[in-house]
């Protein structure tokens, strides 16, 4: 049985984690949470989907000024795609400290006082529909462990979302110092090079137990497919930043402790910051 001590529970870990810490900054930040919905569109209708999602948009701008929250962005799953795909758009809205999240799901209404003034009555209309065009297949919390981001990464259009399974008889909190010691400083190597725009470490808060399929997660963001697709010559980064170190023995390592259960492409559409 896995150990749940270290696992994204609301009621334990969040006392567990440290708030995710840039690469040179020092100053302590509140602990970012990201909570992520996963969209299935009915009956093909993508077009009225994202249509109504740049309406949700003005909603989530007002929640950002009203300090609701502190981000929202907007992804079309790129792969896995199709009719047998389980869901088919991914948003995400980005929280600031417990308090922040905690008041997502106490508030009386997820629309701020005064948000229905910004809608005509055809986007009303729409709005009202948005159960038709789309179920919420799962939602999500995750917090943010670490990252390292290049100073344009909000204009990166492709994210790389890699889940993870923690093996029997380890933790996560083994996984992330592995992530934390290995690969922060690669990825941060690789983002000073240009060879990407960011990367960040994850963890998930809710929800938890046994029955969970991953439980971390990293972000491998790029300005577009063709930097993605590109050779990434992570073999060089190892050798920069662990010299003298075998980077295969290094990787194996980390597979002890975890394996991948997929790796999910995402093309970014939108965002408020």
């Amino acid at each position: 049985m896995k150990n749940l001590t270290l696992s994204f529970i609301l009621l334990f870990a969040l006392i567990g984690f440290t708030a995710p810490t840039a690469i040179g900054q020092e100053d302590e930040q509140p602990t970012t949470y990201l909570m992520v919905d996963y969209m299935k569109i009915s009956d093909g209708r993508f077009a009225d989907y994202e249509t109504l999602e740049g309406i949700w948009k003005k909603i989530h701008k007002a929640r950002i000024e009203a300090e609701m929250s502190e981000g929202w962005y907007f992804f079309r799953v790129a792969a896995p795609r199709g009719a047998n795909a389980e869901y088919d758009y991914v948003t995400i809205n980005r929280f600031a400290g417990e308090a922040q999240l905690a008041a997502a799901f106490e508030g009386d209404s997820f629309i701020p006082e005064g948000a229905e003034k910004l809608l005509n009555e055809k986007e009303k209309a729409m709005l009202s529909k948005t159960g038709e065009i789309r179920d919420i297949v799962k939602s999500e919390v995750w917090q943010a462990v670490d990252v390292a981001f290049a100073e344009d990464f909000l204009e990166a259009k492709v994210q790389v979302f890699n889940f993870f399974n923690i093996k029997d008889g380890y933790t996560r909190a083994e996984h992330q110092k592995m992530e934390r010691d290995i690969w922060l400083p690669v990825h941060k190597a690789r983002v000073d090079a240009g060879a990407m725009k960011g990367w960040a470490s994850l963890t998930m808060v809710m929800p938890y137990g046994t029955e969970q399929a991953y439980q971390d997660a990293t972000i491998d963001i790029y300005k577009d497919m063709n930097q993605f697709l590109s050779p990434h010559k992570v073999p060089d980064f190892f050798e920069k930043v662990h010299p003298g170190k075998d980077a295969n023995a290094l990787i194996e390592r980390i597979f002890e402790v975890t394996e991948i259960v997929r790796g999910e492409v995402r093309m970014r559409l939108d965002h408020i910051e």
